[in-house]
């Protein structure tokens, strides 16, 4: 056993682990060698929940288990603790604690190795000064409150420690920003996301520091004036997202930004403020296009306003998209590497009878695979990931259900029953045309994904030279589908 390097039984036990702590555990048990090196992964990371229907009972185990997680052996080890409501589909009103979020916090000084706390929408009333004071290693806080009310207030004292590096904050409440603000730390804060209010810190403007290390910064659902307020704070972003309410874009202007101009290199902001970076921000090569409320109109005046060879990423969300927008697009941006739409167009993708486009969708299509009309029209040679999702009424949810599958039949039958409209056999034909046209125009491209619901087409490969990875062309149910969603599938471009 002991001819196996500690690195290699880590890798294993790293995969077992995500498959199955159980089994991981039965394994550690088997001999003093496993499981001194899987124990640290056994116990790395700790999920609970913290509430139970009111009516609800809670297992004796549950709190064994609770007890041996808190204990002065295992605590110490926990690297990453996800605290959740855990009753979904009831009102706040019948949903009580159950007694393991007072254990955990009971016990919370014993977690002097925790990274990384994330909590959602859990009632910390005064146990949030005992996460500041206790946890000094702590690198990483995520919380998301609906439900639950604002935390209180606390008197921070000295803490030693490196303090936190990220935190994410999504509030839903009146006032709940201020109780949080200890946590943010300028000598060691390097990512901070904000989607509450934020007048109530925006007015401390004055007393505020600087925060140099930020390199990453999401405001959102705040005011135009409070975060004109804030921004100036952090000098050094090279990511920024923020979305305001009444944005009036006389009242952005370099002087806003500051030093933040010469350093972002990733922008999702506004519509109508991306002429102004592209412009102002000579280092931004990643932009990206999340506002649904844009109509196409729009986007289409703001890329002919827009020009630079230095972006080589866009992401956007077309309403009623076109090839007009395509076109724009590229003449906008000739040294793009990657292209990401999400596309809706107003109307749903698929009829009973099967699958059936517009002459505003073919069009956008033809004009990506150079056919007709668009025979002539050119792509960037650099593109090396292309992806694109469509969206309908349907209510279509891309976390849960990324495709909508319908029935087609079958292309030998005898034909629609009375009042089913003729089956569209050309459409997977089409697209299977025009994939295969997409790769021939762009030589470089190494990721496609082309979500045309019934059809879904992805192509993948490591290099331009390199031997295909992966390709799969799905247009039935039942069909196999890749085992990945579309934000897995960018992600790992």
């Amino acid at each position: 056993m002991s001819a196996f390097p500690a690195e290699l039984l880590l890798k294993i036990f790293g995969n077992l682990q995500k498959e199955s702590p159980d089994s991981l555990r039965a394994v550690s048990a088997s001999s003093r060698e496993f499981s001194r090196v899987a124990r640290p992964i056994v116990y790395s990371e700790l999920r609970f929940s913290a509430y139970k229907p009111k009516n609800g009972t809670m297992s004796k185990k549950a709190f064994q288990r609770m007890d041996l997680w808190t204990s002065e052996t295992v605590a110490p080890l926990v690297r990453t603790c996800i605290i959740s409501r855990g009753v979904w589909g009831i009102n706040a009103s019948e949903a009580s604690l159950n007694g393991l979020l007072a254990v955990f916090l009971e016990s919370i000084g014993r977690f002097s190795g925790l990274r990384s706390l994330v909590i959602r929408d859990v009632a910390l009333e005064r146990h949030l000064s005992e996460i500041f004071h206790l946890l000094p290693r702590l690198e990483e806080l995520d919380v998301e409150l609906v439900y639950a009310k604002e935390p209180a207030l606390f008197e921070p004292k000295v803490v030693a420690g490196t303090g936190l590096r990220s935190c994410k904050l999504k509030l839903g409440l009146k006032d709940g920003l201020q109780a949080f603000l200890p946590f943010f730390r300028p000598e060691s804060l390097v990512q901070l996301s904000l989607e509450c209010k934020l007048q109530s810190w925006a007015k401390q403007a004055g007393d505020i520091p600087t925060f140099p290390k930020v390199s990453v910064l999401c405001l959102g659902g705040g005011a135009a004036e409070d975060t004109i307020a804030l921004l100036p704070k952090f000098p050094a972003v090279r990511e920024l997202t923020f979305a305001v309410r009444d944005l009036d874009i006389s009242d952005f202007s370099a002087r806003v930004f500051g030093p933040m101009l010469q350093t972002v290199k990733k922008a999702d902001v506004p519509g109508v403020l991306v002429p102004f970076f592209l412009q102002n921000a000579p280092n931004l090569t990643h932009v990206k296009l999340s506002d649904a409320e844009l109509s196409s109109e729009t986007i289409l005046t703001m890329l002919q306003q827009s020009e630079s060879r230095n972006v080589v990423s866009v992401e956007l969300y077309l309403n009623m998209p076109d090839a007009a927008i395509l076109s724009a697009l590229i003449a906008a941006f000739p040294q793009l590497e990657e292209l990401h739409f999400q596309a809706y167009d107003g109307g749903m993708l698929c009829d009973y009878g099967g699958a059936q486009f517009g002459d505003a969708r073919k069009s956008f299509l033809d004009f990506l695979a150079g056919l007709g009309e668009h025979a002539t029209a050119t792509l960037p040679a650099t593109l090396k990931s292309l992806m694109i999702t469509w969206y309908s009424d349907e209510g279509l949810d891309d976390e849960e259900n990324w495709r909508w599958m319908v029935e087609l039949p079958e292309p030998w039958g005898d034909g629609p029953r009375e009042g089913e409209p003729h089956t569209r056999a050309e459409v997977p034909a089409y697209l299977r045309s025009t994939r295969d046209a997409i790769l021939a125009r762009l030589p470089a491209l190494t990721s496609l994904w082309l979500d045309y619901p019934p059809v879904l087409v992805t192509w993948r490969r490591e290099a331009p030279n390199a031997p295909v990875l992966h390709e799969s062309f799905v247009y039935r149910p039942g069909q196999p589908v890749p085992q990945i969603g579309p934000k897995e599938f960018w992600a790992s471009r």
